[in-house]
């Protein structure tokens, strides 16, 4: 299947012109947070219009099963990936908080792809709070430690195991009604219908090999 890439005649050779060395430090810095805002921004227009192609299934008028399908082919970016800015992009519809304080400045893409996991209506506030309270390390391990619609965890005694999270994020009632997108690995598709659970398979995957983190975290609580 042949790939689908549009060009943009011009913008690359004008943003290389921009790649001058012997500026002054001030001008390096401005430089350096520019572009990583502008990783940021792109990732915010990926989610946003690869989550507008799956609601309207635009990947069929492409000859692709559906839009991870699709991503894979022609973005050269990993499963994980895709299925992070699916589920961001879905959740930022309805977190129009957390989208106001990323377009802001406030929020960077790194915090907002981990607190769109946890949060819900009731919660958005006290996870842009805690997000612009702690690094990315303590936020990771906040979100780690959160179900779906808590608030965060703020005393180190609340937390729970790694094991007691998992079971309860993978109960039935959890993951009755979202669906993955499995023509990555040539089975049948089921296109992603919620937010919730992407992040949290991820991460739970991750600890399937014996129970040695619930036996680190268990020492430290």
């Amino acid at each position: 299947m042949a790939k689908h890439i549009p060009t943009t005649p011009g913008l690359h050779e004008y943003a290389r012109e921009e790649l001058v060395s012997g500026l002054p430090v001030d001008d390096v810095v401005e430089r350096i947070h520019g572009a990583l805002r502008s990783n940021d921004t792109g990732n915010r227009f990926l989610a946003f219009f690869l989550n507008d192609m799956e609601e309207r299934e635009l990947f069929h008028q492409l000859g692709y099963s559906c839009t991870a399908h699709y991503a894979r082919t022609n973005l050269n970016i990993s499963k994980s990936k895709i299925y992070e800015l699916l589920q961001a992009g879905r959740c930022l519809r309805k977190f129009t908080e957390i989208d106001h304080r990323f377009w802001k400045g406030e929020l960077s893409w790194s915090q907002v792809r981990l607190i769109v996991r946890v949060a819900e209506s009731a919660t958005e506030k006290a996870w842009i709070k805690k997000a612009m309270e702690c690094n990315l390390k303590d936020l990771s391990l906040a979100v780690k430690h959160a179900m779906p619609g808590e608030a965060p965890i703020t005393k180190p005694h609340q937390r729970r195991s790694v094991q007691h999270v998992q079971q309860e994020k993978q109960s039935p009632e959890s993951l009755a009604s979202p669906k993955s997108c499995s023509e990555l690995e040539g089975e049948g598709a089921d296109r992603l219908k919620s937010c919730i659970p992407l992040g949290f398979l991820m991460e739970a995957a991750a600890h399937t090999k014996g129970n040695c983190q619930e036996h680190e975290f268990g020492e430290n609580s």
